[in-house]
């Protein structure tokens, strides 16, 4: 069964740092005229382009997103499935529940992987193992209250809790609960098998990914029997192959390609897709450590100081990107349109300068890390540095390659930066932290916040999550130690006759090629 939904689930654990592109959609259907037909002149074939490389189909150890993109939901499935109100639902087993929240039982109903074997209690506790001890922080995590994971008989799985947990039961629905066959599992780096609508028919190595039907499919068949995902890596040759009709569709369009896309008038020639939550966030962090930002006032006088419509300005995207004051996805029922009402330190800069002046903030330069390779990164650092100079606060702005900076701001200790911006696509659990020593890359902890985020960990539904990682956005605006920029949608292009090309995802950042057709 597949059930839509429009929140991500992110295991509630504190996630590792993210330059990485996360699940509703829409299109937005355009006025030009049609590109034509399908690339190949087969309607049931479609051509589709990612510019990254995976690298390795083992989502296991993996969260790239060109692996995400294209295996789970498509080739791999979950044991349990979550509509968009949060309510979860029978996959590839049914559940039940003690009184307590702290045993499951999953029975599993019948389904058969891709090779034709037949779904055992066996292969859960192995793929739930997997998980379990997967060196990703996003995967294990939803294990993190766990005890044991056992076969009861050959349809029959029992996962025993310490105590209730959100992540565990939102996990069972998303890449931590994906099955596969243990049998198969030597080869889940270039072919992995599960249950989904497809298989990998090939995968080569920065050239392509083939998808075709699954034959031992329980579910509709797929309108689309071939879909062949084209890596080219290059921005300016990805979008010569949409406009001459070479491939179909581009479901994932990096902002450093939105101005050839305008340029080249493909959002009037062909259906942009926008899907609010494929999209991520962009932040300034303020080093809770450093000489000067590890004072409030400080952290006030450069919050005030920024103006977030100017971001979205310096990028000529308004039809991509909007203002953000809160720290979860466009489509979490929490977060509010950004407004004065909403930012804990709305645009003032006036007041920004006041308090630069009272602070010295002139004379006393902060010093600003930023990213020289990434474009999403360096050409807003380019408009915060003008805001900050106006509103009279002096940085030192070190620009530097993605390499040297992982080096000085992800595995740095501590890490080496006052101010710096950064993007991901990861959910508030990220910061949390149980104690000082335990503090990411951001240096922020706080006993509060991390107090809710365990808390909403143990809800037992999902409107008590829902408002204690509210409660959780509210600390985290007060502290303005990571004090959010920009949303940023995740844009595409596609072929104006391929329908469902903007699909949202059902398991976690998948692009779902099950339900396209032309």
């Amino acid at each position: 069964m597949r059930t839509t939904r429009t929140g991500s689930v992110i295991a509630l654990v504190m996630s590792a740092a993210m330059v990485l592109t996360a699940c509703g959609g829409s299109d937005r259907a355009s006025s030009g005229a049609s590109n034509g037909g399908a690339a190949t002149g087969a309607e049931n074939k479609v051509v589709l382009i990612s510019r990254q490389d995976p690298g390795t189909l083992d989502y296991t150890t993996s969260l790239q997103t060109a692996l995400l993109n294209w295996v789970p939901g498509n080739v791999v499935e979950p044991l349990l499935t979550m509509d968009d109100k949060g309510e979860i639902g029978s996959g590839l087993a049914d559940v039940e529940v003690n009184d307590a929240y702290t045993e499951y039982t999953f029975t599993l109903r019948g389904n058969k992987f891709s090779d034709g074997s037949p779904i055992t209690a066996k292969d859960v506790v192995f793929s739930l193992t997997k998980m379990k001890e997967s060196p990703i922080a996003n995967w294990a995590g939803a294990f993190a209250k766990v005890t044991s994971i056992e076969a009861v008989g050959e349809e029959q799985v029992k996962v025993v809790l310490e105590q209730p947990s959100q992540a565990f039961i939102r996990g069972m629905t998303s890449v931590p609960g994906l099955i596969q066959p243990e049998a198969a599992f030597g080869q889940i780096a270039t072919a992995p098998i599960g249950s989904g609508p497809y298989v990998i028919a090939e995968y080569v190595q920065n050239s392509r990914i083939v998808l075709k039907t699954n034959p031992n499919y329980s579910g509709k068949k797929p309108a689309i029997e071939e879909a062949e995902i084209r890596i080219i890596s290059d921005g300016a040759a990805a979008l010569n192959a949409l406009k001459s009709g070479e491939a179909d569709g581009m479901p994932l369009i990096q902002n450093d390609m939105w101005e050839q896309l305008k340029n080249q008038k493909l959002d009037e020639t062909m259906t942009l897709l926008q899907n609010p939550a494929m999209g991520e966030k962009q932040y300034l962090v303020l080093n809770a450590d450093g000489a000067n930002t590890k004072n409030p006032e400080v952290r006030r006088a450069f919050a005030q100081a920024i103006d977030r419509e100017a971001l979205v300005a310096a990028v000529n995207a308004d039809w991509a990107m909007v203002p953000t004051c809160d720290y979860g996805l466009e489509t979490d029922p929490w977060v509010e349109k950004a407004s004065p009402d909403t930012c804990p330190a709305p645009e003032d800069p006036a007041t920004a300068a006041t308090l630069a002046d009272k602070l010295g903030l002139g004379s006393a330069p902060s010093r600003f890390v930023s990213l020289s390779d990434v474009p999403d990164l360096s050409l807003p650092a380019d408009v915060l540095i003008e805001q900050f100079k106006a509103a009279g606060i002096t940085v030192d702005r070190e620009a530097i390659d993605l390499a040297r900076y992982s080096q000085t701001i992800f595995q740095g200790r501590p890490p080496q930066f006052e101010v710096t911006n950064m993007s991901d696509p990861a959910g508030i659990t990220q910061f949390a932290c149980p104690d000082p020593q335990s503090a990411g890359w951001t240096t922020y902890c706080s006993s509060e916040l991390n107090d809710l985020i365990v808390r909403a960990d143990a809800a037992r539904d999902a409107a008590e999550y829902d408002e204690l990682l509210s409660q959780a956005n509210e600390i985290l605006k007060k502290d303005m130690v990571i004090v959010p920029l920009t949303y940023t949608y995740g844009i595409g292009l596609a072929k104006p006759n391929l329908k469902n090309a903007g699909a949202p995802s059902v398991v976690f950042q998948e692009i779902p090629v099950y339900e396209m057709s032309w």
